[in-house]
């Protein structure tokens, strides 16, 4: 009696990689005739089979762009446009201003042979997927097992032939000068900053608990789904998508904090429910794969760090990167955005604040989080009260590009907002014994100044502090345009002016 057949897995989504795909139409549609040449000669069985494209929409444009090009006609938005709607399947290509993006997907239609390296491995992998489990199939229900295998044998073969005649993936690329010179790189990878955040790179969120690192990663997801203005003083540079996978936020917490946001940017920002994040497990991080791969996101947020390598030892933390790059998409990746803790301070009225490049040094765990991020910014409290909300943002680590100076913030719901009033001297250089620092007042600057009625030197203007009876460093620091009264203090014409 023979067996009944196994069932497929429908869960389990072939090996394909929506980018590439994007950028490889992106390409025909830039440069159709050497493309599609292109196409034909790097990718077996194209002709046959939707030039080797997985996703639907991808599958028909390319058989009506081939269509045309073997037509002899000419491939440009007007006549794919006039065609699609002659033939009613705009909406089987994901609708005209769909088709019309995809030459944004990518830099340059000389990136071709790349997407087509990418496509051809997909392809080879998704035909040996669909011969093995016809070959399982058939052997389970014993029908005709000799025939079966030697026609199995004959194609197995042939798509053996395939991969070893393939382009081998080189371990150790090699560049020249000139390319380095010719090399454009993607406008869609930088998406905060002129390079501070940026697709396929790690970037770091730490501070202690109870000082906003979840909030402050659902700001970067609003920003980036507004598209515009800035993020924690940082241009945004585009749209983005931002995915949030996170183990701690009640559904309440983040209602609380996405209330009020305006609706368009509802489809550029998805959250997880709070779930454990079990990157260690094969059948989470293939779910994840599945995610990436129909909701395809710009941001991959993970909070927080401490659940996911639950260790702080060098072997948990680097098999936890692992395992998370393996989830996702191969070449054009989304930015990581991971939320970390600092180290236990120890005694609190012992603590001192840290600037810059020390912030690095103070992120708990080993550090190989933070050598494998491009970018890590730390998030420090204004004041030991608790119920003071002024936190100090900086950056401790940036290997792209000059940050900002550190600032000052309250932390409110869903949002930070910026404290220009705060003395960040002071606060990095408390006064010593209990003495308190002094300081001008906003009141006697003005008094100085008149009001606004009188514009006056720099240095008259420290003069007159001194005479008040303050040092001349603090006089000049105080006074300076961006110090602590950069709201009131202006500069025009080598004076300054009180507003």
């Amino acid at each position: 009696m023979s067996r009944p057949a196994p069932k497929p897995d429908t869960e389990r989504i072939p090996p394909w990689c929506f980018e590439a795909e994007q950028g490889a139409l992106g390409c025909l549609l830039m440069a159709p005739k050497s493309t599609l040449e292109l196409w034909f000669d790097k990718l077996p069985g194209s002709g046959k089979d939707y030039g080797g494209l997985y996703d639907p929409r991808h599958q028909v444009l390319f058989n009506e762009v081939t269509a045309m090009l073997d037509q002899g006609a000419t491939v440009d938005m007007v006549t794919l446009a006039e065609r699609l709607a002659r033939l009613k399947i705009e909406e089987q290509v994901g609708g005209l201003g769909y088709v019309a993006g995809l030459p944004d997907k990518t830099p340059s239609a000389e990136n071709a042979p790349h997407y087509l390296g990418i496509l051809r491995e997909k392809w080879l992998l998704r035909r040996t997927i669909a011969k093995a489990s016809a070959v399982l199939a058939a052997a389970y229900a014993s029908a005709g097992p000799v025939q079966v295998l030697g026609e199995a044998a004959v194609e197995f073969e042939e798509l053996a032939g395939a991969a070893v005649n393939a382009e081998p993936r080189k371990l150790i690329p090699i560049v020249t000068a000139k390319e380095l010179r010719d090399y454009k790189p993607d406008p869609r990878t930088f998406l905060v900053g002129a390079n501070m955040i940026r697709r396929g790179e790690l970037t770091v969120l730490a501070g202690w608990g109870g000082l906003g690192k979840s909030r402050l990663l659902t700001t970067l997801a609003v920003a980036g789904a507004k598209g515009r203005g800035d993020w924690m003083g940082y241009e945004v540079k585009r749209q983005f998508r931002t995915l949030v996978l996170q183990s701690q936020n009640s559904m309440d917490r983040l209602k609380s904090e996405l209330s009020g946001l305006p609706e368009y940017i509802n489809d550029n920002i998805r959250f997880s429910a709070p779930i454990s994040l079990n990157f260690d497990r094969p059948d989470f991080r293939a779910e994840l794969r599945r995610i990436l791969q129909r909701w395809p996101c710009d941001v991959l947020g993970l909070d927080p760090w401490n659940v996911i390598a639950k260790d702080d030892d060098l072997p948990s933390c680097l098999a936890a990167i692992e395992n998370i790059k393996d989830c996702l998409p191969e070449g054009d990746g989304p930015a990581l955005v991971v939320v970390a803790h600092l180290r236990k301070p120890g005694r609190l009225d012992a603590w001192k604040p840290k600037r810059g490049r020390e912030l690095a040094h103070e992120i708990s765990g080993t550090h190989a989080l933070v050598n494998e991020a491009r970018t890590v910014f730390v998030l420090q409290p204004g004041s030991m009260d608790m119920q003071d909300d002024l936190v100090v943002f900086d950056c401790g680590k940036s290997n792209n590009d000059t940050p900002l100076a550190p600032g000052a913030y309250h932390r409110r719901n869903g949002e930070f907002v910026a404290e220009p009033n705060f003395d960040l001297d002071e606060w990095y250089n408390p006064p010593e014994d209990g003495k308190k620092m002094r300081k001008p007042t906003e009141d006697q600057i003005a008094v100085i100044f008149a009001d606004g009625a009188r514009r006056l030197s720099k240095k008259a203007v420290v003069e007159a502090l001194m005479e008040l009876g303050y040092s001349e460093a603090s006089a000049y620091r105080y006074v300076r345009p961006g110090g602590p009264f950069a709201h009131r203090i202006h500069e025009a014409d080598g004076l300054l002016c009180w507003v």
